[in-house]
């Protein structure tokens, strides 16, 4: 295909460029740059690529850190601070275009950390005919695997601990047929959990045996879960084997709150405080309900400053983990709905104030009837998918303003946004 012409970046991470009038979503490729590309996903009215050649370089461009950068994070070739200042803008398009509105502010809030910042990783495997199993990523818009080196985006206890469990799987002459994925986690005093997922049950004996031995000196401890081939995604289909314990702590603003290795958690802690810190003039002396509540990160991390809570969690798993923080930081005035945010609607009333943390996927449409029909007070909104966060504010916006925002880098050298949105009645 010819050269074409950068003209910005879209929402997801892309360049967008046109060729003989039809839109070319392009990775490797920054605003103003003319490229050459390869295509890698065709469709009637638009083409996903990667730039092979950059023909006129930006200003903005600089070296990747790492080979597979495209694979886990294919912004490590923007200038750290046009990073920023890009995700400001693309926030700002978003909210105009989906919610009919302007943020407040488009700066984006962040420590500087460019890498060793993620808590959780997640490796695949691919073998090499001369070295055999290695932990792997998938190439960017396919589903074609490749190996990788300690990731630029891990903690480094994370990356020693991944290195040191490819070590003894290659010991115990596991390959890829056994193998599907593995989950690192690891807490800011350094104890690292691991999920490992296994194609064959047969596995279990092995490690029950001892013939598998992992004895890694970050690694707290660790589960072997068999997941079924036929689902890309890990899955917990049966536990297979444990050993040692899976569940880490993290203070989170003085607050002692734990998680297993597959309970959702912020990636980027010290971020996520800042986050915490914005909020914190919203809640005060209020009787707060955190819809999508997780293990109580949010709400057990105001505990002090808030009158009462009321945490709303889907996963038992992840309920159960937020009564023990509950308990554990002594927070008597709070209790937990294990349920899903459309069946615990009945938990809003006129003067709570509701925190919301979806998933990408945005608030449940009987969530939002709800809220416009009682008109809670406040409504605070944490998302990691602006757009989905945009178009229910848009739904929201006949009752209620924004009267403040903040944008937040919890994944730098990705595209992706974090964002705090604070709704009054």
């Amino acid at each position: 295909m010819d050269e074409i012409r950068i003209e910005k970046f879209v929402f997801g991470g892309q360049g967008l460029g046109y060729y003989g009038g039809k839109p070319i979503f392009t990775w490797n490729a920054l605003p103003c740059e003319l490229v050459s590309i390869v295509p890698i996903k065709t469709k009637r009215n638009f083409i996903e690529a990667i730039a092979t050649k950059i023909c006129e370089q930006s200003t903005y461009r600089i070296a990747p850190s790492e080979p597979h950068f495209l694979s886990c994070s294919p912004w490590q070739i923007l200038d750290f601070q046009e990073e920023n200042r890009s995700k400001g803008l693309i926030a700002g398009e978003q909210f105009e275009r989906l919610a009919r509105q302007n943020l407040l502010r488009l700066d984006v809030v962040s420590d500087n950390r460019a890498f060793h910042y993620r808590n959780k990783m997640e490796y695949g495997f691919w073998e090499d005919e001369n070295d055999g199993l290695e932990l792997a990523f998938f190439d960017r818009g396919t589903k074609r695997k490749n190996k990788i080196e300690p990731c630029a985006l891990a903690e480094e206890v994370i990356n020693k601990t991944a290195e040191a469990l490819l070590t003894a799987f290659r010991k115990a002459s596991l390959t890829c047929n056994d193998l599907k994925s593995v989950v690192l986690r690891c807490a800011r005093n350094s104890c690292v959990s691991a999920s490992i997922f296994v194609k064959q049950r047969e596995i279990k004996e092995q490690f029950s045996s001892g013939k598998i031995s992992i004895e890694i000196q970050a690694l707290s401890g660790f589960a072997v879960y068999y997941s079924s081939s036929e689902i890309p995604s890990p899955t917990t289909d049966e536990l297979l084997f444990k050993q040692g314990n899976i569940v880490l702590t993290e203070n989170v603003r003085g607050k002692a709150v734990s998680y297993s290795a597959l309970n959702f958690f912020q990636v980027n802690v010290p971020i996520f405080e800042r986050s915490l810190i914005a909020l914190e003039p919203y809640v005060i002396s209020e009787e707060i309900v955190d819809y999508y509540s997780g293990v109580g990160s949010i709400a057990i991390a105001l505990g002090d400053i808030v009158k009462s809570a009321v945490l709303i969690e889907s996963d038992q798993e992840s309920a159960e983990m937020a009564a023990r923080n509950i308990t554990v930081n002594h927070l008597d005035s709070f209790r937990v709905v294990s349920n899903s945010a459309e069946r615990a609607l009945n938990e809003i009333r006129g003067h709570s104030v509701i925190i919301v943390n979806p998933p990408r996927a945005g608030l449940n449409k009987n969530l939002i009837r709800q809220l416009l029909a009682v008109l809670p007070k406040r409504i605070i909104y944490l998302s990691c998918n602006i757009a989905t966060q945009a178009r229910d504010i848009a739904l929201l916006s006949p009752s209620y303003r924004l009267t403040f925002n903040e944008l937040y880098n919890f994944f730098p050298r990705t595209p992706h946004i974090e964002s705090l949105c604070v709704l009054e009645r």
